[in-house]
């Protein structure tokens, strides 16, 4: 199984939102925790309004496998067997990313 959650992270870019990076990535990985099964392949994606430096998607790298980020997107993945790659403007202001993830 692979459980999938797509977050659209808080603003201002790079805070966490108001409570925080810490919180932010405690409450997305709470509901993973609480609604995926031990086993399931976890996949969290999304404009996490984070960049790749930023505090949010450092305390994700320390849980997850970071499979792609390109500004503010990113894919986590819970095993780090994958591989991105950047598709450019596809009609929005980010990048569309591709991951290729063996599971």
């Amino acid at each position: 199984v692979v459980f999938v959650d797509n977050h659209h992270g808080p603003l201002p870019v790079n805070t966490g939102g108001i409570c925080g990076a810490e919180a932010t990535v405690f409450n997305i990985l709470k509901v993973m925790g609480t609604k995926a099964k031990p086993e399931d392949f976890k996949l969290l994606l999304g404009d996490l309004n984070a960049d790749a430096n930023s505090a949010t998607q450092s305390e994700l790298g320390r849980r997850m496998h970071r499979i792609a980020a390109n500004w503010v997107d990113g894919i986590f993945a819970s095993c780090p067997r994958g591989r991105s790659e950047r598709l450019g403007k596809g009609g929005s202001d980010h990048d569309a990313l591709k991951a290729v993830l063996k599971i």
